[in-house]
């Protein structure tokens, strides 16, 4: 319902009503100086709101009844209850917090406890349950027993005050005077205007003293007219023309040339004159081009000009000083205009660059040293090749292309044949030159995407990166030997040279750049035991009679018993879960001479002279006691699995053996998996299943290894105690790139669901394969995409953690 006013309107509703119109006019005034200024936008809707509790209390203070005056105070809970979000809305962009403002949820946060207290306000008592009539209007009888009061009293204080240190931190942090001014304008009509509104609004009303109306809408308009005040005078929201010429004024520091239409000299300043050597007298009047080198240039800016004179040209020009001096300098022409568009002139404004053009050709200088520097780092003096560093760091960024892109790269290591004689027969000089026309020979031969390096010596290794076939490689090798027939001349002598190669291939040889290196290595050395000027890929016969001259049966005992060997872990992930079901042992041999080994590097020496016994034994006592020390430190418990020989299947104790070992480690038989390989298995099917059976009733589980790349009948597969097959890595690699694999993969899944089997991938990179596993039905994957083997202590950081997720 609406009351229409009965002429009781006192002093305070003049002074309200008048309140009103100013919000009002500010509100729109601030658009129509920036519409484009979100600032702008922000501070009339400040004014808005304020206006329209303004023009509510006009009525609220001479309203002639309470019903009258219910009316007009709901209908002023859009300005109180709205304006302090509006004002901390407005302190986040004025301070130049654009990034917290923008957030999402700065919005709710903001503006839902206004319109909750709008609701509040308009539908019924939220701050106030009474009035009380005195002689300057209505007084509030403020609802202090009420929680709504209170988290609008908490509501007010904490965005006022927040708002308040945003401006006042804002003011202490800038180095702008122009800001430092407004921070202190703002904040010093907002305080007191602020403080007087809460006392008569909330303070006053909350002890039951009805001095006076509250006057809250009256006594802010000093604070508006403050930031007013800070637009008008310090140019706070938008970029006008003459706060564009302050700045420009403020920050020019150069020499200015003021050029009349004509082109000729009209003013310039003193650091022109003293630059220069010039007198007022000598400069004003003659063209500008008189005074500058490139007089064509200053020409061809003022032509630019003239046809667009809102563009700004720039040029790097030498003044012409006295006494034949010159000055480089950087210019811009900007052109001047009046009101109608006509060109009065144009600014010449330039910067004196002699200490920058120095400082360039020191950068120029330094920066051809360091190359020089850095070329010698990465390059053979003697012949201009690539040197072991930078075949090195180039190996190991192909081998990560390579790895990302799942191809081949192959790295061929070359030794000259008899070398040692060239240099004894022609001497050092007549050797050198050999290794230089070697290294001509190998540029001609390889693409600018592949690398030859010398290694040193005689030696010189080429990376190949990205190869689709091993055939191509054979190509290449082919090529070099046939380079090699022709005849050299050193120093007028003829010498027929040939060499030996070695080549190693990724992923095969190795994953890293040191084994491919050290595996063409063998190669090479494998190609001169044939008689040189022949290639040899590396292979594991090769790697074996490397390993054979330095390894024997009691070098690997010495090893068992001396600690040279050592336990790695990776974890079996559910497919579904991701979490951790069982953990594979994997024995690693920590070799003084040689390095880390692997089992397919050292297995066959134990099998050879009988070691694997007692090397099976370490490793499953190693993993069953290490297993059961993680249950018992609280970490989860799981199955550990141990790859099992046949050698070990075919021992008459083996059940006492691996009844000692779980009776040493306190492990449950449940937490213990043996592996298979599916051709070891089938080497003697009665023994094997006899065995198999007795350690299932103990209830040791077991899974065959390396499935689907033997020869095992489903007759005898039904037959073994099995509980899991584990697919080989050579098929789960190829899966997403080759279809035959996805479908043997696929079948061998189907299989062993068939027979109630668990299966598990190993080998397992990519997310790619990862998703077509689990839409086969896979349950359980391991690899290098969850984790690669690791040492027992870095084990337990990824016994709990949940992976494919």
């Amino acid at each position: 319902m609406f009351y229409v006013w009965e002429g009781k309107m006192n002093i305070l509703s003049l002074f309200s009503f008048s309140a009103f119109w100013i919000y009002l006019y500010l509100g729109f005034y601030t658009i129509r100086l920036d519409h484009r200024s979100r600032l702008n936008w922000i501070f009339s809707s400040l004014c808005l709101v304020f206006a329209v509790w303004a023009f509510s209390y006009t009525f609220f203070y001479s309203a002639p009844d309470k019903e009258s005056v219910w009316f007009w105070y709901r209908i002023s809970s859009i300005g109180w209850s709205s304006f302090p979000a509006i004002f901390m809305h407005y302190s986040l962009v004025l301070t130049e917090r654009e990034k917290t403002s923008d957030r999402p949820l700065v919005y709710p946060f903001l503006y839902l406890p206004a319109l909750t207290y709008i609701y509040k306000g308009s539908t019924g008592t939220l701050l106030v349950k009474d009035f009380v009539y005195q002689g300057l209007g209505w007084c509030e009888v403020a609802a202090s027993d009420s929680i709504w009061f209170w988290s609008y009293v908490v509501y007010y204080s904490g965005f006022i005050l927040g708002s308040l240190f945003l401006v006042l931190h804002w003011g202490q942090k800038t180095e702008s005077l122009r800001k430092k001014k407004q921070a202190k304008i703002i904040l010093a009509t907002s305080i007191p205007t602020l403080i007087g509104s809460a006392v008569t609004d909330t303070i006053l009303p909350a002890l039951d003293l009805y001095i006076m109306p509250s006057v809250a809408v009256i006594l802010i308009l000093g604070w508006i007219f403050g930031i007013w005040y800070s637009i008008s005078r310090h140019k706070l929201m938008s970029l006008t023309p003459s706060i564009a010429a302050d700045e420009i004024v403020f920050r020019m520091v150069g020499m200015l040339v003021l050029v009349d239409p004509e082109g000729r000299i009209i003013k310039v300043n003193r650091q022109v004159k003293e630059l220069l050597g010039y007198e007022n007298d000598e400069i004003i009047g003659r063209p500008f081009s008189n005074i500058v080198v490139e007089g064509d240039l200053v020409d061809e800016a003022l032509a630019k000009l003239k046809k667009n004179p809102d563009q700004t040209v720039v040029y790097e020009l030498v003044y012409k000083g006295e006494n034949n001096m010159e000055v480089p300098v950087s210019v811009s022409f900007s052109a001047a205009s009046d009101k109608y568009g006509e060109m009065l002139g144009t600014v010449v404004v330039g910067r004196d660059i002699r200490q920058m053009k120095q400082l360039q050709q020191e950068i120029k200088e330094r920066r051809r040293m360091e190359e020089t520097i850095t070329y010698q780092a990465y390059h053979d003096a003697l012949t201009g090749l690539s040197n072991r560093v930078l075949f090195n760091d180039r190996l190991a960024l192909s081998l990560a292309q390579a790895h990302r892109d799942k191809r081949m790269l192959a790295v061929i290591f070359l030794d000259l044949d008899n070398f040692k004689s060239i240099n004894d027969s022609m001497g050092h000089s007549g050797g050198d030159q050999v290794l230089q026309s070697t290294a001509n020979l190998l540029r001609n031969i390889f693409r600018e995407s592949d690398l030859v390096a010398r290694m040193g010596g005689d030696e010189y290794a080429i990376l190949l990166p990205n190869i689709l076939h091993e055939e191509d490689v054979s190509r290449v090798a082919h090529k070099i030997l046939s380079a090699f027939r022709q005849l050299v001349v050193i120093s007028g002598h003829k010498l027929h040279i040939s060499t030996s190669i070695g080549i190693s291939i990724y992923p095969r040889d190795g994953e890293s750049p040191e084994m491919l290196l050290k595996n063409a290595d063998t190669a090479m050395y494998h190609s001169k035991e044939l008689g040189g000027n022949n290639y040899q890929f590396y292979n594991d016969a090769i790697n074996i009679r490397a390993l054979d001259q330095v390894m024997s049966g009691s070098r690997l005992l010495h090893a068992i018993e001396h600690g040279e060997l050592a336990l790695c872990y990776q974890p079996q992930i559910d497919i579904n879960t991701g979490e951790v079901v069982s953990v594979e042992s994997l024995v690693r041999w920590k070799h003084p001479e040689l390095g880390m080994l692997y089992p397919r590097q050292f297995l066959h020496v134990a099998e050879k002279t009988g070691l694997m016994p007692p090397l099976g034994e370490w490793v499953l006592k190693t993993a069953c006691i290490q297993n059961k020390a993680w249950q018992e430190a609280g970490l989860l418990s799981v199955p550990v699995t141990v790859n099992f020989s046949v050698l070990q299947l075919q021992q008459p104790n083996i059940m006492e053996v691996v009844r000692d070992i779980l009776n040493l480690s306190s492990l449950k038989p449940e937490f213990l998996v043996f592996e298979i390989t599916e051709n070891l298995a089938m080497l003697d099917m009665e023994a094997t299943i006899s065995n198999l059976q007795k350690l299932n009733e103990t209830g040791i589980q077991f899974s065959i290894d390396n499935f689907g790349i033997g020869y095992s009948s489903l007759d005898y597969l039904k037959k073994f105690p099995i509980q899991a097959v584990k697919i080989d890595r050579s098929f789960i690699g190829n899966v997403t790139t080759y279809p035959d694999d996805a479908t043997i993969v696929s079948a061998v899944i189907s299989l062993a669901k068939s027979l109630n089997l668990k299966t598990i991938a190993e080998g397992v990179e990519t997310d790619e394969q990862v998703v077509f596993l689990k839409a086969c039905g896979c349950d359980v994957v391991q690899g290098y995409l969850i984790s690669p083997a690791v040492l027992s202590h870095e084990m337990e950081n990824l016994m709990n953690k949940r992976f494919l997720h």
